[in-house]
């Protein structure tokens, strides 16, 4: 079994570097390196960089340790948040996330992008606040797929308690608290998704329309359809999203 570093003698014997002698450079040289033995001074260069980096205190293992900083630097300092999860500044803008916000691993998330606590961010999201500002409340989840983007002159705004489903779409718009938006559903510029509506599966909300507190949005382009929306079911699901983010903080584990 081949020594680490920290295994290797420093070389007490006189004529000897790191524990080898001059003859064991020359045969290490002639099987490995195949050459002549002029090549042992190529190889006592060698042993000498490595004797010189074990001087120095260095202790690597065969496979060289990564950096304790590297992991940090990946993670802006302003989010609040732990490391490990895709979370990117770009310029002067840095994502803000709670401490009690969820983002999975898998997930994306770039510049003024702003989290409330216990809101869920989940696998292959991306929420993008390179121009603009994308701003989440408390208990909402952005699931699988979704994105959120804002524009230079439009903040993407999310109220609490708000469900945004699998592959939507929501830019440049306002939706307001416990609405649902459903999978697949595109709310475009300036658009208003009021409180407790719900765009249906595959909608298009077009630019500057308005969704009523409580209606139901359906079509392409939608159509409205007054007090249609369940605000009970927005409600649970909302709640079943936070209950599942706490059970993956605490469960979450890479198999490799």
């Amino acid at each position: 079994m081949t020594a680490g570093w920290d295994q290797i003698p420093t070389g007490s014997t006189p004529g000897s570097w790191l524990g080898f002698t001059r003859w064991s450079r020359r045969r290490l040289a002639a099987r490995h390196l195949r050459g002549p033995k002029k090549l042992t001074a190529q190889l006592d260069h060698l042993l000498s960089s490595v004797r010189m980096i074990l001087a120095a205190g260095w202790r690597l293992p065969l496979a060289i340790k990564r950096s304790p900083l590297a992991h940090q630097r990946r993670t802006p300092a302003r989010t609040g948040y732990r490391s490990g999860v895709p979370i990117y500044a770009i310029g002067e803008r840095v994502p803000s996330i709670h401490p009690d916000a969820y983002i999975h691993p898998e997930a994306t998330v770039i510049g003024d992008v702003r989290i409330g606590a216990n809101s869920s961010v989940w696998p292959s999201a991306v929420l993008r606040g390179d121009y603009g500002a994308v701003i989440i409340g408390e208990s909402s989840n952005i699931q699988d797929g979704a994105v959120v983007h804002a524009t230079d002159q439009l903040d993407t705004h999310i109220g609490s308690w708000v469900v945004v489903g699998h592959l939507a779409h929501v830019e440049g718009s306002t939706i307001e608290d416990a609405a649902l938006i459903g999978v697949g559903s595109i709310v475009l510029h300036r658009a208003v998704v009021g409180r407790g509506a719900t765009v249906g599966a595959g909608a298009v909300v077009t630019n500057d329309m308005n969704v009523p507190p409580s209606a139901l949005a359906v079509g392409v382009p939608a159509q409205i359809k007054p007090d249609r929306s369940r605000a009970d079911v927005i409600e649970l699901m909302a709640k079943v999203y936070v209950d599942n983010a706490a059970r993956y903080k605490k469960g979450l584990r890479l198999i490799e």
